[in-house]
């Protein structure tokens, strides 16, 4: 079964019948200050390190997390 992918950092392989990898939970509420307070995400070319950006819904400004 499939899990739900709001709110959530994935790797998806662009494929028919690609996997799907859950890597991270941005926690971003309703109060993310608009466009820069949404979750952004962000690959190594080699594929080796993510980075996000999330306020993990206080309201603040983002802080990214890797």
């Amino acid at each position: 079964m499939l899990q739900p992918m709001y709110r959530r950092v994935m790797l998806v392989e662009l494929r028919r019948g690609g996997r799907q990898l859950g890597i991270a939970h941005t926690r971003t509420g309703a109060r993310y200050g608009g466009y820069n307070g949404e979750p952004q995400a962000t690959i190594s070319r080699d594929g080796s390190r993510v980075v996000f950006a999330s306020n993990f819904d206080d309201g603040g400004a983002p802080s990214s997390y890797r």
